[in-house]
């Protein structure tokens, strides 16, 4: 695709992104605001040569870009970056839109390397948000709080993509710890958005739990929840996966790694996987669940043996439904639909 502008970038990228929802909130202010920021002060326009000048972007430009969308938040009228878990979804805005930029003929290799540097390099993701986020004041956000809109809106969309792109060939490319990973963690994110429950209850789930012409799992050999199409075809398609990779551990937990002697826990990877979305844990995303049952009206009880979550978590969720009350309005729009 040749693009004549930079403003043409932004359009087929929002346009592949989210389709006719244009006005979606997640992905329109961070690009829109990275792209003023390369008209304003890399003069990525007066050129013709638009190719040649996002290629030379590096992390440096990422990490001022970040200031700059800090800086319009709070001089201008979108809603004001205040946490580090904003900078991790911007992040993610840019990090797609450069994987965009690179299927249509425009690859900046060097940052796309930068995106996955580890987190112990110096110049990692993880250690420029947090240089801006401690230059700016930003407070950090994971301590385990509901999910904002947009972070729910990113985390289902980045888990649909690495669920919806993994292939069992994939996993022979080189890369197969990472892609395995990443569409497990994806999976495990997802259920434990749709039914609340707590990490460890995970663990205790078996492959005859799900059923696969119900659509329901059943948690702690009593509750049997209804999850959405979407979810249960993609388990369905998981369970195909299971089977043919790890066919000898049928006995065990629903969710299995394979290829590491010294694994250290399926949890590990989900941790790792939530920085996606500028988060580490899953308490955060349970208590978005836990919140929606409580307007629903279903008996604290039921929700505390169901989710095992301890007393103190759910008192947290109880002072927060009238708080959430507005902004959790589209949860049941977020499930169902394939974002």
């Amino acid at each position: 695709m040749k693009f004549m502008s930079i403003q043409e970038t932004m359009v087929a990228f929002l346009k592949y992104k989210i389709s006719a929802r244009i006005n979606d909130g997640t992905y329109k202010p961070k690009i829109d605001s990275f792209v003023k920021y390369l008209i304003v002060h890399k003069n990525i326009d007066e050129r013709d040569d638009i190719s040649t000048d996002l290629k030379a972007i590096t992390y440096l430009d990422i990490r001022e870009s970040m200031r700059f969308y800090i800086w319009t938040t709070r001089k201008g009228n979108s809603k004001e970056v205040t946490s580090k878990g904003n900078l991790g979804i911007y992040l993610t805005v840019v990090n797609e839109y450069f994987k965009f930029l690179q299927n249509n003929g425009i690859a900046n290799e060097k940052l796309l390397a930068w995106f996955d540097l580890s987190e112990s390099n110096k110049r990692s993701l993880e250690s420029i948000i947090n240089e801006v986020a401690h230059d700016e004041k930003l407070r950090d956000k994971s301590v385990m709080e509901p999910l904002s809109h947009d972070e729910l809106r990113m985390l289902l969309r980045v888990c649909n993509h690495h669920i919806n792109q993994f292939t069992v060939t994939k996993m022979f490319d080189g890369k197969k710890n990472t892609i395995y990973r990443s569409y497990v963690s994806s999976l495990i994110c997802k259920l434990i958005f749709e039914t609340g429950i707590k990490y460890r209850v995970i663990k205790t789930i078996k492959p005859e739990d799900f059923c696969v012409s119900t659509g329901r799992i059943t948690l702690h050999k009593k509750y049997k929840i209804k999850l959405s199409k979407q979810l249960t075809y993609q388990l369905t398609k998981y369970l195909e996966v299971r089977m043919n990779v790890a066919s000898e551990k049928l006995d065990e937990e629903l969710f299995v790694h394979f290829y590491d002697e010294l694994d250290p826990g399926v949890n590990t990877y989900v941790g790792v996987f939530l920085r996606k979305i500028g988060r580490n844990d899953t308490t955060g995303i349970g208590k978005t669940m836990i919140i929606k049952m409580m307007q629903n009206g279903i008996p604290e009880v039921i929700i505390k043996e169901l989710t095992s979550y301890e007393s103190s978590v759910i008192d947290d969720c109880k002072k927060r439904v009238q708080e959430y009350k507005e902004d959790y309005s589209l949860i049941n729009e977020l499930i169902n639909n394939t974002l």
